[in-house]
């Protein structure tokens, strides 16, 4: 399988198990994330890179955001912000846990809803980057 990104690509080979289960990824025009370690090649000296883990690129958010932190603003908090996070956060429900930083020039607190989980959805950053007072974090 060749892999290419905007500035280069490489090779791998898988053979064995790493093809069965891989080769549902060789495909052209997906996009994959790859997950896996440098080590030494069979039998040699040299290095390789040695996949470990694949998976579609359109997947990597639900399955590996543990969870979001909203940084806000204590000024910018008002009725309309906390409606329309709200709403967005009560559609799409997921399991990232959901927190908060709310601060001011001289004090800073950190929250997190014990009930509330979310999915970050493109709909959840677009509000976010409509409102840059607003910074987050995934992790």
């Amino acid at each position: 399988m060749t892999l290419s990104d905007y500035t280069d690509s490489y090779q791998f080979f898988f053979f064995h198990q790493d093809y069965v289960e891989f080769g549902k990824f060789c495909k052209p025009g997906l996009f994959i994330m790859l997950k896996g370690k440098v080590q030494k090649r069979y039998n040699s000296e040299t290095l390789e890179f040695k996949v470990s883990q694949m998976e579609l690129l359109s997947e990597v958010r639900k399955n590996h955001v543990k969870s979001f932190t909203l940084q806000l603003p204590l000024g910018t908090i008002d009725e309309q912000i906390i409606h329309e996070l709200d709403t967005i956060m009560k559609r799409d429900k997921g399991s990232a846990i959901l927190r908060f930083m709310i601060f001011d020039e001289d004090h800073h607190i950190q929250l997190f809803s014990r009930n509330t989980k979310i999915m970050v959805t493109d709909e959840l950053i677009r509000f976010l980057d409509e409102h840059p007072e607003i910074a987050y974090r995934i992790n």
